[in-house]
């Protein structure tokens, strides 16, 4: 995600996106309680950690998503 933000950020485009910064806020809340539980200071269980992973996977493919849309549209400008 600091890589995504980055590339948009080289490109003047980090805060552009609505459907971009929406991904973000949503992954800001679990990433942070995973990154806790892994660290061993969460009292989550291991379902509970399955279910803010899976819905970070699921996020994540949607901005892997929305980034091939961009790089397409990105490429198309540089050649016209």
């Amino acid at each position: 995600m600091d890589a995504f933000k980055q590339e948009l950020t080289k490109r003047d485009e980090w805060g552009v996106y609505d459907s971009i910064n929406y991904h973000f806020e949503l992954l800001e809340y679990p990433l942070s309680r995973l990154k806790e539980y892994f660290n061993g200071n969460d009292p989550m269980d291991e379902k509970d950690a399955y279910i803010f992973a899976s819905f970070v996977s699921t996020q994540i493919g949607e901005l892997n998503d929305i980034a091939h849309e961009l790089d397409n549209e990105y490429e198309s400008t540089l050649q016209g």
